[in-house]
């Protein structure tokens, strides 16, 4: 997910499927470490799956470092997904 428009110390956080975003004070939470709010994590990530962890964004045409991207179906953003 493209971090901009949002102020500095903030991140741009995912809200649900229909692709709401939200600028907040961007969270520390790693790649993979456990979270239970959207800004737990850090920029760039997301707070996914059950039981919740910090997850990388990606685009369904592009490979994931580590992982398979996983389309979440967003209607405002077609191909974006989660790195699983």
């Amino acid at each position: 997910m493209v971090q901009s428009g949002c102020g500095a110390g903030e991140a741009c956080y995912l809200l649900n499927q229909a692709g709401d975003t939200l600028c907040a004070t961007a969270g520390t939470g790693a790649l993979g470490s456990s979270c239970q709010f959207i800004d737990d994590c850090a920029g760039g990530l997301a707070c996914l799956g059950n039981p919740a962890a910090c997850s990388a964004l990606c685009d369904v045409s592009h490979a994931c470092i580590i992982g398979t991207c996983q389309d979440l179906a967003t209607t405002a953003w077609p191909g974006l997904g989660v790195c699983q």
